[in-house]
């Protein structure tokens, strides 16, 4: 079971992945009518560097040409089932993140390695009714660059990069680990040229000439050394590697993080709880879960707190001595947001302040955002997505009041509506989108404005679309 996963000389992503196998397996053979030669294996990969683990199904073809004899409802009802075992598996473990790109979702453990699955959806009379299955590693980032039987692009997939943007010929890669450094891969006429960007360190550019297949140069990320770094013909590599960024604790907290919690914290994570911010929801050492958040208290300092995830949403009659109206309740409980700015004591220093109480909907608890971290972000606004704000339209925003805006443009391009206010979850402003061909109730204020907003006092705004989640 998951639970009996121990420290080894293999990875736990390895692990994980016999794990996962042997769930297969036992699925198969419950739910299929399966051969004996049909066995489901962790298989390694080692015709390049990196080395990769992939879940194979020894004769799978005797499993998966009958499946697509199948009526449509009956496929997918086996497709879904065999996915569902693997996902049950997966968010079981104690991972310490979980990413998705648009091929694949990432179990990421402490050890520096990651489950990665992909999110193929089903597809009537299609073979592939096992999923794709690999266990990454990264702890020794070892890369083959210049082996043409070998893309370099497929052995940085295997490292646990991804593809973030193209310009000039050249294309940036992330890792699933923030730590890990930021790449550019090019090619030209006499070969390909790999530029590594450690966190504090200069640029490093490695070039491989071109001199045929099954040839290459392995290069370590942590320690590349650097090859002819001034390539003839080449164009500069004009990416900015990642800076230092000055935060409101030290990096020194991470660690006391994983001493305290068990729990790894890298990426965006790490940058929100240095900043002050509450993180997403891990996976403590305990098998606990909810967001880490930092508390200053007036006597021991910043203090490390994990807000538990509960099942539902308890109101009590106040929360920092606010008094609850049954207005009040009701725009929580519904919308997610109070609908207006209220006087709260701060319950470790005593003192008074205003902001705005809003729920946290992956933890089912109240959260506040103070007034002053989000009022002066708004006096400075003159234009909001493309269109002018007056001032009675930033007082209300102010208030934590909605008001309507039409003809916005989002950063796709295209126009919309919505109503928008402060979002003490989301710790910014929140835009609740209008169906198109809605009417409106009042009449503008200026063009392109309506001053007529839905605040949850004031009406029933449309409600927003929640963010795509992980399978399943």
């Amino acid at each position: 079971m998951v639970g009996e996963i121990q420290e080894a000389n293999n990875t736990l992503a390895q692990q994980t992945l016999g794990i996962i196998c042997q769930t297969v397996q036992n699925w198969l053979q419950e739910n299929v009518p399966t051969p004996p030669q049909v066995q489901v294996i962790a298989e390694q990969d080692d015709t390049s560097t990196p080395v990769i683990d992939n879940l194979y199904v020894a004769q799978s073809h005797l499993v998966e040409r009958p499946f697509v004899d199948l009526p449509v409802e009956e496929q997918r009802n086996r497709y879904e089932g065999i996915h569902d075992s693997v996902f049950d598996v997966l968010d079981r473990l104690r991972t310490i993140e979980k990413k998705q790109s648009h091929t694949s979702n990432f179990y990421i453990f402490a050890d520096q390695s990651a489950i990665a699955v992909s999110n193929d959806q089903f597809r009537p009379n299609q073979s592939q009714l096992i999923p794709f299955v690999q266990a990454l590693a990264w702890k020794q980032p070892l890369l083959q660059v210049g082996d043409e039987q070998m893309p370099t692009n497929f052995n940085l997939h295997r490292l646990g990069y991804q593809m973030t943007a193209f310009a000039n010929e050249t294309t940036i890669y992330k890792h699933l680990d923030e730590t890990m450094p930021l790449l550019a891969h090019s090619r030209t006429g006499d070969g390909q040229h790999l530029t590594v960007f450690n966190l504090g360190q200069p640029p490093v550019v490695v070039s491989v000439p071109q001199i045929g297949q099954g040839r290459g140069q392995l290069v370590h990320l942590r320690e590349p050394e650097c090859t002819n770094p001034r390539v003839p013909n080449q164009e500069p590599i004009l990416v900015n590697p990642t800076e230092e960024v000055k935060t409101r604790y030290p990096a020194s907290l991470l660690n006391q993080v994983a001493s305290q919690f068990g729990v790894q914290l890298t990426g965006d994570n790490a940058k929100r709880l240095l900043n002050g911010q509450k993180t997403d929801i891990v996976i403590t050492g305990d098998g606990g879960t909810g967001k880490l958040y930092v508390l200053n208290t007036p006597d021991a300092g910043p203090q490390l707190v994990l807000q538990d995830v509960r099942r539902e949403l308890t109101l009590k009659d106040s929360y920092l001595s606010h008094v609850f109206t049954d207005k009040d309740k009701q725009n929580l409980t519904k919308y997610g947001d109070m609908g207006r700015a209220v006087d709260l004591i701060d319950k470790q220093s005593g003192q008074k302040f205003s902001g705005f109480i809003g729920v946290d909907k992956d933890t089912k608890t109240l959260t506040v955002l103070r007034a002053d971290q989000i009022r002066p972000k708004i006096e400075r606004m003159s234009h909001l997505k493309g269109i002018p704000l007056n001032g009675l339209q930033k007082q209300r925003l102010m208030e934590g009041k909605a008001i309507r805006l039409d003809n916005m443009t989002s950063k796709a391009g295209t126009s919309f509506s919505a109503y928008v206010r402060v979002s003490a979850a989301g710790r910014n402003l929140r835009f609740d989108h209008i169906p198109t061909g809605q009417s409106q109730k009042t009449a503008p204020a200026q063009s392109g404005a309506k001053a007529s907003p839905p605040a949850p006092d004031e009406g029933k705004p449309a409600k927003p679309k929640r963010a795509a989640k992980l399978k399943p």
